[in-house]
């Protein structure tokens, strides 16, 4: 997860980026005080440090994109997993696997296009070779 920075503004100057864990450490040894302006870097201006919450949108869209990824793996599972019963889910899985790498999620990518040609190619054999020797 992508840790937020912070900008700190004192008498006109601006110093920083600072980690939260750097500006508490910072107010705990007197370096800095309840008076000093604080931003973050999605923030537009400064606040008062004593009125600023480090809980930003940024950490919680983190937080909601974890579960966002976990439901895109999980979708990409199943539809791999599904390419067992048509040439048309394999299309539709290695789509949505190509989508998924070009917004940087390359490993789940890659093993979602494994999983779904392994699994397209058992359905092949199965709907082309097996199966009409079972129904005769």
């Amino acid at each position: 997860m992508k840790q937020l920075r912070y900008y700190l503004l004192w008498k006109g100057v601006e110093s920083g980026p600072f980690s939260s864990e750097e500006i508490e450490r910072k107010l705990k040894f007197g370096e800095i005080g309840l008076l000093y302006k604080i931003k973050s870097e999605i923030d537009s201006e400064y606040f008062l440090l004593k009125d600023y919450e480090f809980t930003s949108e940024l950490e919680k869209y983190n937080e909601c994109k974890w579960v966002r990824s976990m439901f895109t793996e999980y979708a990409l599972y199943i539809l791999s997993g599904l390419s067992f019963l048509s040439k048309w889910i394999v299309f539709v899985s290695i789509m949505a696997s190509v989508i998924v790498w070009i917004f940087n999620n390359r490993e789940l990518a890659k093993k979602n296009i494994l999983i779904t040609l392994f699994m397209g190619c058992m359905g092949f054999v199965f709907f082309e070779m097996i199966y009409p020797v079972l129904i005769q």
